[in-house]
């Protein structure tokens, strides 16, 4: 049984001009959504990515702040070099569901950095981020709330090294050789946090949301959707919201946190692994 967190694998090219109609995406790929993003961006911020670089635009409330990503060392670009940048990440590029992407963790301390990125690229009142993972090879989009897509650099990869080290002339890591990243069938094949698994993880301790008040007062109820990763010992390790109204979102996070689970198997031995739970919030 595969993780309930795998998706179809989403892939288009990016057209020179903009089709008639937007495709609606629920697989982290919007290749279309991001082109239109991207089209007239004004300005740049790019700064040192570090923490967890794992879903950076998933809402992870109050107790998952620390589970976030981080940056550091910003520097601004003005609209050409905005712009050149946008060229050389997404010019004619497959944009892939950004969730087949894995998670990592990156060390905050400079002296112990890995060449990862995170650019803000601005329109209007509007930003649009992408993680340059030059390890990996990939670039991954999304807004702060939602996932866009997942690009290759490829053969770019060395332009956009250079670039950079145009801007951040004072980063030592961009002094140095460009790290060699996967290609062809290395980069296809990721999967993403999916494992194969025997058994989901299981809820054996519930606690309760409690509603909020506005939430009542306002008439509003319905289900929250929570993917949780649990860890061998049946704790949550991590906890986003898929879907859910904004202001029950929170409580619901609180709640799964304190969730007790029986953890995945494999072959009959617990492994970590992300399941999707249902949190209702009732008027009755």
């Amino acid at each position: 049984m595969r993780l309930l967190l795998a998706l179809i694998l989403c892939a288009a090219t990016i057209a020179a001009s903009p089709p008639p109609r937007r495709a609606v995406n629920k697989a982290g790929c919007d290749p279309v959504g991001l082109r239109l993003r991207l089209e007239h961006v004004q300005s740049l911020a790019v700064s040192r990515a570090c923490g967890n670089i794992s879903r950076p635009w998933a809402y992870r409330g109050p107790i998952g702040r620390d589970l976030t990503m981080r940056s550091y060392g910003h520097h601004e670009a003005d609209s050409l070099y905005a712009r050149r940048m946008v060229h050389l990440l997404v010019g004619d590029a497959i944009v892939d569901t950004v969730t087949e992407a894995p998670s990592t963790l990156v060390d905050c301390d400079p002296a112990a950095a890995k060449p990862m990125y995170l650019l803000e690229f601005r329109f209007a009142k509007q930003s649009t981020y992408a993680v340059l993972w030059f390890e990996l090879g990939v670039v991954l989009f999304f807004d702060a709330e939602e996932p866009l897509g997942m690009v290759a650099l490829g053969a770019r990869a060395d332009s956009v090294w250079s670039a950079l080290g145009e801007l951040l002339q004072d980063d030592p890591l961009l002094r140095k050789e460009r790290p060699a990243s996967p290609l062809g069938a290395a980069l296809t094949s990721m999967r993403g946090d999916q494992v194969d698994i025997d058994q989901l993880p299981d809820v054996i301790g519930r606690v309760p949301p409690k509603f909020p008040f506005a939430a009542q007062e306002l008439g509003i109820s319905g289900l929250v959707l929570v993917q949780a990763k649990v860890g061998i010992d049946g704790t949550v390790q991590d906890a986003i919201v898929v879907d859910g109204h904004r202001l029950l979102r929170d409580e619901a996070l609180k709640a799964v946190w304190q969730w007790r689970f029986d953890p995945a198997k494999r072959k009959g031995e617990p492994v970590a692994a992300w399941v999707t739970v249902p949190v209702r919030f009732s008027l009755n």
